[in-house]
């Protein structure tokens, strides 16, 4: 991924969480990746489904609240953009 190199990327994270399906960090570097794909706003459910399954993995882990953030943000839904961002700031605030 730092070298751009997104496809390849992409299919060598598709490898590991089929083998291996524990990681959330694993779903939430495919859906960063997704998101940056050309013409993702058509057909985002695939990054959201990847960023729920990093939250049933690790139901705090803050940079998958952020992407669901960034995605609905992105796509116009401000009151689902607020509650993830709220639940961000819950995080925080009990760390």
């Amino acid at each position: 991924m730092k070298r751009g190199e997104l496809d390849k990327a992409l299919a060598e994270l598709r490898t590991a969480d089929f083998l291996l399906d524990t990681i959330p960090e694993v779903h939430q570097n495919i859906a960063f990746i997704l998101v940056r794909q050309p013409g993702w706003k058509q057909h985002p459910q695939e990054a959201i489904t990847e960023l729920n399954r990093a939250l049933e993995l690790r139901p705090d882990y803050i940079s998958a609240y952020q992407g669901l953030a960034y995605i609905y943000g992105q796509l116009g839904d401000k009151a689902q953009q607020k509650m993830y961002l709220g639940r961000v700031q819950e995080i925080k605030e009990k760390d």
